[in-house]
């Protein structure tokens, strides 16, 4: 993508309590999480109040929420699963 598109790709190193605050079209991901320990994030959106609402992030009229239209449909293996399956234990 880096070469494909032109980004700029960059990357740091964070220790517990870091706070990195990212743009609403910042394209970021991080690396896969091969340890035993819970990796903890918190997103969190701010709109002006006169701005359309955006679906993905209200509980629906039934009480649901949607969420991120990319997850849906998505299954996910415990970590630890994962590590015993990659023989990292």
């Amino acid at each position: 993508m880096v070469e494909d598109l032109g980004f700029t790709l960059a990357t740091a190193h964070f220790q517990p309590c870091d706070v990195i605050i990212f743009g609403m079209y910042m394209m970021h991901s991080t690396a896969s999480n091969l340890t035993d320990r819970y990796r903890i994030s918190i997103d969190t959106h701010y709109q002006l109040a006169g701005e359309a609402k955006d679906e993905r992030f209200f509980f629906g009229p039934d009480g649901t929420w949607p969420g991120n239209f990319y997850n849906l449909g998505a299954t996910y293996t415990p970590t630890a699963e994962l590590r015993k399956q990659w023989g990292c234990d």
